[in-house]
């Protein structure tokens, strides 16, 4: 096995639900087609639209691109950018871009970047959707972007509590540095408006994230033992077992 089996953008499920891992394997999803549905294709492609969008502002001398140029056109899965896939992806970069124009980071996003997440658990790494280290401003940023209409919360966000623990230890954070280091956790939902916006964020300090951290490594240690066990909660919801 070239990987770990635990998927970070799972990690709502399986932290709630450590005997979900192994339910999951013993009985697969029952897929049609090409086991990939239209929905996932679409977030896809939303995702896809939002990493040129970035990139273009992120390269020096590189054309910025233009709804005219991407609407219509399509995504390396076949699907169709759409008007609403587009206006999706511009307000989650909209808000990336905000923070980096703020805070002069334009140059340093890291988009769409895969994250080792051994300190988890072996083998284990996620694709965050964006962050960038704020050094000057001593803060970390990390967005995850969702094309689906089912609200996701910031707060206690274990997908992106597994991406906080990844990047601190890319960065080389210790456990005296991260006391003063801020974190802002940031779920962009354009197709989850809520009163605010379709942005919905935590901010803490880093060391508040530890208790969180190791959760999640006791949850992944648990997943593979006699210990595992079956929950019911809100992550029944969109449970692949």
């Amino acid at each position: 096995m070239n990987k770990s089996p635990l998927i970070a953008s799972d990690a709502n499920t399986w932290v709630n639900c450590t005997g979900q891992v192994k339910l999951a394997l013993q009985f697969p999803a029952i897929e049609s087609g090409d086991g990939v549905s239209e929905a996932r294709l679409e977030g896809r492609a939303f995702h896809e639209v939002a990493q040129k969008i970035l990139e273009s502002f992120k390269t020096p001398d590189m054309t910025l691109v233009s709804k005219a140029e991407l609407v219509g056109s399509l995504s390396s899965e076949g699907v169709v950018i759409t008007d609403e896939i587009y206006d999706g992806a511009l307000d989650y970069s909209n808000d990336v871009l905000k923070v980096c124009n703020r805070t002069g980071l334009l140059r340093d996003m890291h988009i769409e970047e895969r994250v080792d997440l051994s300190c988890l658990y072996l083998r284990m790494y996620g694709y965050v959707d964006c962050w960038v280290h704020d050094v000057q401003g001593n803060t970390l940023y990390i967005w995850d972007a969702k094309f689906g209409h089912r609200g996701v919360e910031a707060f206690e966000n274990w997908q992106l509590i597994t991406y906080v623990a990844g990047i601190l230890e890319q960065i080389g954070v210790n456990g005296h540095v991260d006391q003063n280091l801020n974190v802002s956790l940031r779920v962009a939902q354009p197709r989850s408006y809520r009163s605010g916006g379709p942005i919905d964020e935590w901010t803490c300090k880093a060391s508040d994230l530890r208790a969180y951290i190791n959760i999640v490594k006791s949850a992944a240690e648990d997943a593979y033992s006699e210990r595992a066990v079956c929950k019911v909660g809100k992550q029944c919801v969109t449970c692949p077992a």
